[in-house]
């Protein structure tokens, strides 16, 4: 599953969503992108593993935040 949507003019929300139904653990990216100027871009982040982190595919990856700075020239 895959969304966006433009809260604002500068500001859009991205979400995707992952799942592995036989071990019942999911994958979420949940992202925010903020257009700086005309060609900046600031986004804010995480990835977030859900499900036993032993024995599922999703759960061994953990929660990950991150930032980001694009330039496109």
């Amino acid at each position: 599953f895959t969304a966006s949507y433009e809260l604002t003019p500068l500001l859009i929300m991205s979400l995707q969503d992952y799942s592995n139904p036989k071990d019942s653990s999911f994958f979420n990216l949940l992202k925010f992108d903020y257009n700086l100027t005309e060609n900046s871009y600031l986004g804010l982040g995480s990835y977030l593993g859900l499900g036993n982190g032993q024995t599922s595919e999703f759960g061994k990856y953990g929660k990950i935040y991150f930032r980001s700075y694009r330039y496109y020239f």
